[in-house]
């Protein structure tokens, strides 16, 4: 699987149909759907069209895979049915409808949607964000005075981990959205250790609880991913490689 910053990297290599090609001798190529979204918000024309042609050439040596929120339902569900045969390799994460959108563009290469999906996903974001930065005046009373040390992102984790720790109760509401099941502390670790992806989810969760609640302002930021960035953790277990094109932030 590859992130869009690293589809972009791709775009951008003078060997890059040499390597597409190649892909397809040693690899299956899974190709999210957040991958095409972010490139069917792609504004300038000319890249939105090069990004998708380096798309199709890839899906010919693998699949397109159906959304982070799609999969998560799919895996409560069938885990609400039955838990004792729950596997959570189970569910086809593949996406047949993306695929033939991906090889028609009848949406995806359009402007219209373009802008549609670009505004929805500023408006989602800063949504998603602004739930945690209001909340940081709280935390940030935690570490008075000025200059107390903060935890860092494995530190939190584990805080947030420990018996009665918000990281199951938040598990807890999010398997009830997902599929309408309500399901005690007991059942969401067990659910949690039997679902990597769903165990990834709320991981990212924390990460970003971390960024804008907990980090030191003032201190170099290594989690600058946005929501969709954060979900896409909901796709790791589902590959053996994950490619993305890295860049350290240099802001605090």
């Amino acid at each position: 699987m590859f992130d869009t910053s690293g589809l972009n990297a791709l775009a951008d290599d003078p060997s890059c149909l040499e390597i597409v090609k190649s892909l397809g001798l040693g690899f299956v190529v899974r190709l999210t759907e957040t991958n095409l979204s972010e490139i069917g918000a792609t504004s300038e024309t000319t890249r939105r069209s090069r990004l998708l042609a380096v798309c199709k050439h890839m899906a010919h040596a693998g699949e397109c895979v159906r959304p982070y929120h799609w999969i998560i339902e799919e895996l409560t569900k069938a885990h609400a049915r039955s838990n004792a045969h729950f596997n959570w390799r189970d569910p086809s994460i593949r996406g047949p409808e993306l695929e033939e959108e991906l090889a028609r563009a009848n949406f995806l290469g359009t402007d219209e949607l373009a802008q549609e999906v670009l505004s929805d996903f500023d408006a989602n974001n800063e949504k998603f964000e602004a739930v945690y930065k209001n909340a940081r005046p709280a935390f940030d009373k935690l570490f008075e005075p000025a200059g107390a040390e903060r935890p860092p992102v494995s530190g939190l984790i584990a805080a947030l981990k420990m018996q009665g720790g918000a990281f199951w109760d938040q598990g807890t509401g999010i398997h009830k959205r997902a599929c309408g099941h309500t399901i005690d502390a007991a059942g969401v670790r067990q659910f949690v250790a039997a679902c990597p992806p769903f165990h990834a989810l709320l991981l990212s969760l924390c990460v970003a609880q971390f960024t804008w609640c907990i980090r030191d302002i003032r201190a170099r930021s290594l989690y600058r991913a946005g929501r969709l960035d954060l979900f896409s953790a909901v796709y790791l277990p589902f590959c053996d490689r994950y490619v993305t094109r890295m860049t350290a932030s240099t802001k605090p």
